[in-house]
């Protein structure tokens, strides 16, 4: 755990010249992630320091909004591949799914299609309520 701002520590450990075997993104602030944490930059800074990338995301069971298919093609864009699983097979609507960059036990391989999340078109915010009221 680093008290830090996530886009910060990563240049910072790029600069440093770090790397780590594993890194569990699970960043929220009330029921989202923050916007830049889901961009296909920050996800290739979080590449370019760390082997296995798994992300704790809450999106609809369904994967049909326009934020659950934009989330996993910015995490492919990334990374090459994505797997989900989902982590309460129980939930109704909404639920945590684990993003990852490679396959771990449970898990499928999204092909999916969706647009990316980029730093210069970056909709995540109105794409997360959308999908959350459209849900209630």
């Amino acid at each position: 755990f680093f008290p830090l701002s996530a886009r910060y520590a990563l240049g910072k450990f790029r600069r440093e010249g770090r790397l780590y075997d594993f890194t569990l993104l699970d960043a929220y602030f009330a029921k989202g992630i923050p916007d830049e944490l889901l961009t296909v930059e920050f996800l290739s800074d979080v590449r370019a320091v760390s082997d296995f990338i798994v992300a704790n995301v809450i999106m609809d069971r369904g994967l049909e909004s326009s934020f659950a298919r934009n989330v996993l093609a910015s995490f492919r864009q990334a990374f090459g591949r994505v797997f989900i699983k989902d982590v309460k097979p129980g939930d109704d609507d909404l639920t945590n799914f684990l993003v990852c960059n490679r396959r771990i036990a449970g898990s499928a391989e999204w092909n999916g299609n969706g647009q990316i999340y980029s730093d210069n078109r970056n909709t995540a915010d109105r794409d997360h309520v959308e999908m959350v009221w459209r849900r209630d």
